[in-house]
């Protein structure tokens, strides 16, 4: 069962993933149908999105969020989770004193929204605009999208699964049009080189805070049906390590294929979640007996290598340009807020309208991920 703690960790670290990937999330500003959700007026400006593309983001954010839950929580793989269904009770949760998990992410939804419909007034003050060749592009995806094998050439099939989000294929374009006024936006607004700085200490802060370096004896088994052999043999490796006996030189007893500097975690590494609790918990020194789906893991903790020389296992790169590409990214969000400010503090939520919808009820997205590409 998911402990109050881990539910709010969820809610937290899929906060914080939104939040550093805002740039690359679409957006929008209006759409044609549908009652008005949000207003901004700015100057002689005003500039809208409509309960369809608040429908439509509400089921984005959702998807995003459940995807997270289930990779982290229960370690399924994209092709595992693009074939699930949704998880209703996960929206009840408490995530906090006042608010549930549903009430959360739907937070959430309304603040890339804001962002965005703070973009595009930004984009309309300034008279800014892609290019005819974008829209041609975008134009051309949807015809391509509508033309494959699953829409089979028609667009009343492309339709039938839109219309869940509360869109058709033209909102659809729309929508593509103006995620692509994200990258518009920021050449204007913050040209390469202004801006927050990166520094070395702040790459070393980060990863000394949230990583953790361990290694780990794996002994398998199936949990529940461990004989007496295999038992014997984990306590006497475990009475070994804790008499002083180099745990690197029993290192050769272990079912993992580990490499000899062990693993460099965080919280959002993949990995079942017994071993993963125990290597973020440890001190270093620390020796620990965890029993997972695996088998039985004796684990210690060691101090941590340079950044540069940890490999982060999700990814293959070193942590230092792992935690280097997610501060640049903030820094740059961080940058993009200080520009959108004075727009977002501008809008105006009808919440007559946008309390007709929810999380709970809105539609997810695994089964057609393509229409987020």
């Amino acid at each position: 069962m998911l402990s109050l703690k881990n539910i709010r960790r969820a809610v937290c670290l899929i906060v914080v993933c939104a939040v550093l990937c805002a740039a690359f999330i679409s957006f929008i500003s209006c759409g044609n149908q549908g009652a008005v959700a949000m207003t901004l007026t700015y100057g002689k400006n005003t500039t809208t999105i409509s309960s369809n593309i608040y429908s439509y983001y509400l089921s984005h954010t959702k998807t995003m969020a459940l995807a997270e839950f289930y990779s982290m929580y229960g370690g399924f793989s994209p092709q595992e989770i693009v074939n699930m269904g949704d998880f209703p009770d996960y929206w009840a949760m408490q995530a906090s004193e006042t608010d549930t998990v549903g009430d959360r992410v739907k937070i959430q939804a309304e603040m890339i929204l804001r962002q965005f419909l703070a973009i595009a007034a930004y984009c309309k003050e300034h008279k800014l605009d892609i290019s005819k060749e974008t829209k041609s592009k975008i134009d051309t995806s949807v015809k391509e999208l509508i033309d494959s094998a699953k829409y089979k050439r028609s667009k009343n099939a492309l339709n039938s699964v839109l219309i869940r989000f509360d869109i058709d294929d033209k909102i659809l374009k729309e929508i593509r049009r103006l995620e692509e006024l994200t990258g518009v936006f920021a050449k204007h607004a913050l040209p390469e080189g202004s801006g927050r700085q990166l520094s070395e200490e702040m790459i070393n802060f980060a990863y000394d805070d949230m990583c953790s370096r361990v290694k780990h004896i794996l002994i398998r088994y199936t949990p529940g049906e461990i004989d007496d052999e295999t038992q014997a043999k984990v306590d006497d490796l475990y009475d070994r390590i804790m008499n002083g006996e180099d745990f690197d030189s029993l290192l050769s007893e272990s079912a993992d294929g580990m490499p000899f500097e062990g693993y460099t975690v965080r919280s959002d590494t993949n990995f079942v979640p017994e071993f993963l609790n125990a290597a973020l918990e440890m001190a270093v020194g620390e020796v620990r007996k965890v029993e997972s789906d695996y088998g039985m893991h004796i684990i210690k903790r060691f101090e941590l290598l340079p950044a540069e020389q940890a490999i982060n296992i999700g990814t293959g790169e070193s942590w230092r340009t792992t935690i280097g590409q997610e501060l640049q990214r903030e820094l740059r969000f961080m940058d993009m807020m200080d520009v959108l400010e004075p727009y977002m503090s501008a809008i105006e939520i009808n919440t007559a309208e946008t309390d007709l919808f929810d999380i709970a009820s809105s539609a997810i997205m695994f089964d057609c991920m393509e229409i987020m590409q």
